[in-house]
């Protein structure tokens, strides 16, 4: 059987895709003394071991990766916005 998949679906997967792929945090983002003010935005994960969420996601978007790493409570970024709840 082959399935058709159309232009908005690829997209999606794409996006998932992305969105999949985690970026931790390292010592020396975090000790940034300002960011380049770039907007890329990321989804900054929350570490689960410093922050307890009630509702998924347990995260922000960010301006770019920079931005994201600079919060302390933040352990890793994946690329885009975070996913939004329905």
């Amino acid at each position: 059987n082959i399935k058709i998949i159309d232009a908005t679906s690829i997209t999606q997967i794409i996006i998932n895709l992305e969105q999949s792929i985690k970026t931790f945090c390292e010592e020396t983002q975090r000790n940034a003394g300002a960011c380049i003010k770039i907007y890329k935005p990321v989804c900054g994960w929350n570490n689960s071991e410093k922050i307890q969420c009630i509702t998924f996601p347990c995260a922000s978007t960010y301006g770019n990766s920079c931005e994201a790493c600079s919060n302390e409570d933040v352990l890793y970024y994946t690329d885009g916005e975070c996913p939004k709840t329905n």
